[in-house]
C-alpha cells in the first residue's frame, strides 16, 4: 500500500500540475518507488485537479523506480490500473532495468509476462479508461496464473528469477512506457494463492 510525495507546478492562473517524486511504501521496509528526474515523474495533479486513478503515466517517459525486488521461487502481484491507450503496443506496468523481466500489455488483446527472459502471452481485452484489478501468482510448482478482476485470464509454467524495479516501464532507454495510471500495487515473495480473493476485494472495494 503506497501514498504519494507530490510538489506543485503552476501552469496558469491558479491552476497547477502536481508531479510524484516519491510513492511511499507502507509495509515498513522502506522500497518507496521515486522520480527524481522531473520530466519522468508521473502526475497526481492535472490542472490543479486530483488525478482519477493515482500516478498518471504518459507514456513517453515517465516511469518511478523502487529498490530490486528478486522473486526468485513464488510470489503474487496484485495491482490496480488504468489503460488510457490500449492500442499502444508495449504498455509496461512493471518491469526491470537490466534483464528481460517485465509485465505489459501488448497492442490490444492480450497481456504479457516475461520471466528469466521467457515471455507468455495471456489473451485479455481490456478497455480504454477503466480500472481494473490484476494478480499474478506463481506456486511451488512454478505454475504462474493470471487474474483479471478475480476472473482467471490464464496460466502457464515458468521458472526462473523474476526481477522488478521499474513501474511504468521495462528499461529508462526504451520505449515500453505505460500510458494509463496505476493506484496500488502489492508485491509478495510468497505464494499467496489462498489469499488472493481476500486481497483483491480488499483493494477493489477501496479503488
Amino acid at each position: 500500500s503506497s501514498t504519494a510525495e507530490t510538489y506543485a507546478r503552476a501552469t496558469s492562473g491558479i491552476s497547477g500540475d502536481g508531479f510524484v517524486s516519491k510513492w511511499y511504501d507502507q509495509s515498513g521496509n522502506d522500497n518507496h518507488a521515486t522520480q527524481g528526474t522531473p520530466a519522468s515523474q508521473p502526475t497526481i495533479v492535472d490542472g490543479g485537479t486530483l488525478v482519477s486513478g493515482g500516478n498518471k503515466f504518459d507514456g513517453t517517459n515517465d516511469f518511478l523506480t523502487f529498490p530490486d525486488t528478486f522473486l526468485s521461487g513464488s510470489f503474487a502481484i496484485s495491482s490496480v490500473f488504468n489503460l488510457q491507450d490500449r492500442s499502444k503496443s508495449n504498455n509496461t506496468l512493471f518491469g526491470y532495468s537490466n534483464s528481460g523481466n517485465f509485465i505489459r500489455y501488448q497492442g490490444t488483446n492480450r497481456l504479457g509476462i516475461k520471466i528469466n527472459g521467457a515471455e507468455s502471452f495471456i489473451n485479455s481485452t481490456l478497455a480504454n479508461n477503466t480500472d481494473y484489478v490484476m494478480s499474478i501468482t506463481r506456486d511451488a510448482s512454478n505454475l504462474v496464473s493470471l487474474y483479471v478482476d478475480g476472473s482467471l485470464m490464464g496460466s502457464f509454467t515458468q521458472s526462473g528469477l523474476f526481477s522488478l524495479d521499474r513501474i511504468g516501464v521495462f528499461s529508462e532507454s526504451s520505449s515500453y512506457f505505460l500510458k494509463g495510471t496505476v493506484t496500488e500495487t502489492l508485491i509478495y515473495p510468497s505464494d499467496e494463492s489462498d489469499k488472493r480473493r481476500a486481497i483483491e476485494e480488499n483493494i477493489g472495494s477501496t479503488y
